[in-house]
């Protein structure tokens, strides 16, 4: 499994050009393996990308919608459209999670802020990738503490995002 992120794909047109040249050179690289491998694309905050990463990858997924939200787009018509388009293409669609996002720590100008709301921006996000069909559901993430995004146990959270997780993988997986 690879993961291949919206900043390295915006280096990928640059030596590639092209989407046919892109799709052959995965597919040469892959040949000469001796084991089978799925490669996830981000197409980050751009859905019009994720037609043309579609024909190129095994399956999709955007690494942090909070810059969806924070533009003011409702991004659950976003994550239905990919997730349709990547379906009817047979491939795989990855919707991700976020318990919500700040990072003063590191940002200097650029702060991205979108509150956690005591957990309800989580479950609005389980919300929306649910209602997408996804294939697989991704957390952004276990411990990105500079940018507010961790779910494991803390002294500010205890563990409510453990909790919260359970329920909505429970959900998800139809337990």
């Amino acid at each position: 499994m690879i993961f291949v992120y919206s900043r390295a794909i915006s280096e990928f047109w640059k030596v590639f050009g092209n989407v046919n040249d892109a799709i052959k050179a995965i597919n040469a690289v892959k040949s000469k393996l001796s084991h089978e491998v799925f490669i996830i694309g981000d197409f980050g905050l751009d859905p019009q990308l994720a037609y043309i990463l579609a024909d190129i990858f095994d399956g999709l997924h955007t690494y942090n919608p909070i810059g969806f939200t924070t533009r003011g787009i409702k991004y659950s018509s976003i994550y239905e459209t990919v997730s349709n388009e990547l379906h009817k293409k047979g491939k795989l669609w990855a919707a991700t999670v976020v318990p919500g996002h700040d990072n003063y720590l590191v940002s200097g100008t650029n702060r991205l802020i979108e509150p956690r709301r005591d957990g309800g921006y989580y479950l609005d996000s389980w919300d929306i990738a649910l209602s997408s069909n996804p294939d697989w559901v991704l957390i952004t993430s276990w411990n990105e503490w500079y940018e507010n995004t961790q779910i494991e146990p803390s002294d500010c959270y205890g563990t409510t995002y453990l909790y919260l997780t359970r329920q909505q993988v429970r959900r998800f997986k139809g337990l």
